[in-house]
């Protein structure tokens, strides 16, 4: 492509063979038209493959003002009432309003932008060219010049992360910048509950990528609607925007003597981070290395009887399963002292995402944990008292939260979920 290329997440390509069509694998470097094999290609005239994201310009002028939107329950709903579409033509305009809408927008000279995710083409629960076919259609209907984006897979580029939008300002507008003053992006998943809506939100997915881009925020009920706002922009138990922000100092315990030291907290609350930085003159213990509890007992041991101090990065969730460590310490005559990460369930939830997408950072990991595992933590734990044995309990809350030398700021300040 003679475009230049984006930068930040817009320039990560997904994993390979995570999110590819089930159809055909994706070129990650190069755009292609089409999303598989030739049968595929009348379908697909016209839209083009760049990473996961399938796009096509219908003749959307280069402006600074961009007008974007979700497409589903947002520009149009189903025809049938489901909840999803039965067939590539059960759909319908979301409202009148939408149309005479558009071609206003459209008139006074916005950028109109479709942005959808439908991450249900790598599942293999929906056709690409269906999708692609419906949008054909709904743009012939609409009457004005849009440009459409779709993430087709769990990535980089999937709503709320802000690649979809840079791919679009950096590749399709011409070289003209895009001010996010005068744009915004329009979408239903904005996180409300009844009574201001009839249903729950499924997410607040499209208010977060508004966020993540720095544009204003509508629902399709104040845009075309003119309904008063129903939500709010920034009631959220967590927000991403925020960590490593704060200069609150980790609480790092006094290792003047020899000491076992155990981790305690769910799966992304930073136990390793914490581990590995701060208390690198410990030998950790790990269970996903070692796989056993018994040879994390051994170990333990082992490095006890060496005269060394241990860390023990576990989930170490419940009284029972810290009582070993603790029997092993006072056997050994150590201190035993737990670091008690409290931090939001959210947090566990947004680095569990983090983890897999950052490819180049050292925190990275090859498969999330099932969110099972994170939920059964906060359901199931026992917080660490010192009388169980423990000579201190150090709590780490999310003020100490500390950022990682190699990690991408920019995708770490994002909402991701």
């Amino acid at each position: 492509s003679a475009h230049p290329a984006p930068r930040g997440p817009a320039a990560m390509a997904p994993k390979t063979n995570r999110c590819e069509e089930p159809e055909a694998a994706a070129s990650p470097k190069r755009a292609r038209t089409g999303p598989g094999p030739e049968s595929d290609a009348k379908a697909s005239a016209g839209w083009v493959q760049i990473d996961s994201v399938s796009i096509r310009d219908y003749g959307s002028p280069s402006a600074a003002s961009v007008a974007a939107f979700d497409m589903d329950s947002t520009l149009i709903k189903t025809k049938s009432g489901a909840t999803f579409a039965k067939s590539k033509d059960d759909w319908e305009m979301w409202a009148p309003e939408v149309v005479p809408k558009l071609q206003e927008l459209a008139a006074a000279g916005h950028k109109i932008v479709v942005i959808s995710n439908q991450g249900g083409v790598a599942k293999g629960r929906t056709k690409l060219a269906d999708i692609q076919q419906k949008i054909d259609a709904m743009q012939k209907a609409m009457g004005v010049p849009l440009l459409a984006m779709l993430m087709t897979c769990d990535d980089v580029f999937r709503k709320p992360l802000p690649a979809s939008w840079k791919l679009m300002s950096s590749r399709f507008n011409g070289g003209v910048a895009v001010s996010v003053e005068r744009s915004f992006y329009c979408g239903d998943a904005a996180g409300r509950v009844p009574p201001v809506v009839k249903k729950k939100d499924f997410s607040a997915s499209d208010l977060k990528f508004a966020l993540n881009v720095g544009v204003p925020f509508h629902t399709p009920e104040e845009f075309f609607l003119g309904k008063a706002q129903a939500y709010q922009k920034e009631s959220f138990p967590f927000d991403p925007r925020t960590l490593g922000k704060s200069t609150e100092a980790f609480p790092v315990p006094p290792l003047d003597r020899q000491a076992l030291v155990l981790c305690v907290g769910p799966p992304g609350s930073g136990k390793s981070f914490a581990a590995t930085q701060h208390l690198a003159a410990c030998t950790r213990v790990n269970q996903d290395i070692l796989k056993t509890k018994d040879k994390c007992l051994k170990a333990c041991k082992e490095a006890l009887e060496a005269g060394k101090s241990v860390v023990v990065d576990n989930q170490n969730k419940t009284k029972a399963d810290r009582a070993p460590y603790l029997a092993l310490a006072k056997a050994q005559k150590v201190e035993a002292v737990a670091i008690f990460h409290d931090v939001p369930k959210e947090l566990c939830f947004h680095l569990n995402a983090y983890r897999l997408l950052d490819t180049k950072s050292s925190l990275h990991r090859a498969e999330k944990v099932p969110s099972m595992v994170i939920h059964a933590f906060y359901k199931n734990f026992d917080e660490p008292k010192t009388n169980e044995g423990f000579a201190s309990v150090h709590r780490v809350g999310l003020e100490h939260f500390t950022v990682s030398g190699d990690a991408d700021l920019e995708l770490l300040r994002s909402f991701i979920d």
